[in-house]
Formats: structure tokens, C-alpha cells, sequence
């Protein structure tokens, strides 16, 4: 459960970042190939999520053909090894499900696949794009911040007991 209120201790802080409506992206030179996820790319990637989540709900996947939403993928020796998603509803665009392997962190892929998801709501007529990033996720945060991204709140997760 997401609540806009703290209740206990127990609960997660999720800080909630946004791009300024209608503000321009910051300059960006990609490093690394970065290109949309494909339906035979869902197994690998499945497993990348488990990777570096611990599990992923499979399900998740099987609309996404059928919803106004992209994911980028980055390889490296021919399989994913950094996956991220975005959707966008009503001109309002949301980051999720960013994920790159511990092996292949620290080399920019994550500010690639912000840059590409980014890129992407603008093309599809975002005005604004929001994330929510665990306070504990420094990695995370700095990627947010070089894409423009400012923090403007706060949410707390409460997981199923």
C-alpha cells in the first residue's frame, strides 16, 4: 500500500521527483546503445528484474502491447543488462521498473535509459514526467537529478504483511 502519510515506522519513504512542465532536457550524449524492448526480449528480462529485485510479478507484462507504454533496454555481450519503463496517461508521463545488473552499474547506463524514457513521453505528448525513487536508492536519485528532475514530495510504502 502507498499512502500520502506516514502511519509507522515501518514504511517506506519514496520521494517522489518531477520534470518542470514543458522545461527542456538537459543536454545528454548517450554512451551506451539503448532500444525499445521487444515481446522476445520479455524472457531475459524477466530475468534481469528478478536479478536485481529478488522476484517480479510476470503478469505485468502481458498488456503491456495494449497500454501507452515503452520500455528501453541496453545489452552488453547479448543480453540485457539495464531495463527501464514509461507510461503515460493524459500527457502526464511516469519512470518505472528501472533495473541495471551490479555488474554493469556506474557506467551510465542508468542516465541512458532515463534519457531514452525521457525522450520518449516528450514524443509522445508529456508535458511532465514523474518518478518515485526510494529515499535508501542513492543511484537512483542522482540519475533523476541529471535528467532534470527535481524532488517535490514524498510517499511511503507500507508492503503486505
Amino acid at each position: 500500500m502507498y499512502s500520502d502519510f506516514s502511519f509507522e515506522p515501518r514504511g517506506e519513504v519514496f520521494d517522489i521527483f518531477v520534470t518542470p512542465p514543458g522545461a527542456e532536457l538537459p543536454p545528454h550524449r548517450f554512451r551506451h546503445p539503448i532500444r525499445p524492448v521487444v515481446a522476445d526480449d520479455l524472457p531475459a528480462v524477466l530475468e534481469l528484474m528478478r536479478e536485481v529485485y529478488g522476484g517480479v510479478n510476470a503478469r505485468w507484462f502481458e498488456g503491456l502491447e495494449a497500454t501507452p507504454e515503452a520500455g528501453f533496454i541496453a545489452e552488453a555481450g547479448g543480453r540485457p543488462v539495464g531495463a527501464g519503463w514509461v507510461s503515460v496517461v493524459r500527457n502526464h508521463a511516469r519512470l518505472h521498473s528501472l533495473a541495471v545488473r551490479a555488474s554493469h552499474r556506474r557506467m551510465g547506463l542508468g542516465t541512458d535509459l532515463l534519457f531514452a524514457r525521457l525522450l520518449w513521453a516528450r514524443r509522445a505528448g508529456a508535458i511532465d514526467v514523474l518518478s518515485e525513487i526510494s529515499e535508501r536508492n542513492a543511484a537512483s536519485r542522482s540519475i533523476a537529478v541529471r535528467g532534470g528532475m527535481r524532488r517535490v514530495g514524498e510517499i511511503y510504502f507500507y508492503p503486505p504483511t
